[in-house]
């Protein structure tokens, strides 16, 4: 947890930026939840009841959902991975200054391929779960609770017979994966 209040400190001039992601990012959560509202209309409204006046509109408006979520998509991609590249910039810069103070000793005792793959692989590391790791993380728990409260306003007893076994679930899986 140390760790992550450390990253968090580092991204702190960047809240802005962190700002319009997160805000993309529940929008892009949200588009996403969109679609199997039109295809259940389009199921329902038109091949259950055989009405076909209504397709082209929906058909439609799907099409528009599936492009606005493009758009979001791309402009939630183009500005996590600027924010990745400035924040792994300066974290570079601040890790070089770091090295440079090191006694000579230190790199008397640390081989140089120790060194560097570790800055490498750490800082690619950071970067990647700045653009990608966190992002899809909270996309998909947004989608999560996003479905399930859609689910249980479409049908309750549905919602209960298909949300039932994630308590059993999620014990079973920290149960096991603590051992």
């Amino acid at each position: 947890m140390d760790t992550l209040k450390r990253l968090f400190t580092y991204l702190l001039p960047y809240w802005k930026t962190l700002l319009v992601s997160s805000a993309l990012l529940l929008a892009r959560a949200g588009a996403e939840l969109v679609p199997p509202l039109f295809q259940k209309a389009i199921i329902d409204e038109v091949i259950g009841k055989s009405d076909l006046s209504r397709l082209g509109a929906l058909v439609g408006l799907l099409i528009a959902v599936y492009a606005l979520q493009q758009l979001i998509n791309a402009a939630d991609m183009f500005i996590r991975h600027a924010l990745g590249e400035r924040f792994i910039l300066d974290l570079r810069v601040r890790v070089y200054a770091y090295l440079q103070k090191l006694s000579l000793s230190f790199f008397e005792r640390t081989s140089t391929g120790e060194l560097m793959s570790r800055v490498t692989n750490d800082i690619n590391a950071l970067e990647h779960f700045v653009t990608h790791g966190s992002a899809l993380t909270i996309v998909d728990l947004l989608r999560l609770v996003g479905g399930a409260v859609i689910l249980v306003l479409l049908d309750v007893r549905l919602a209960l017979f298909v949300l039932l076994p994630v308590p059993i679930l999620a014990i079973a899986l920290r149960y096991f994966n603590t051992r």
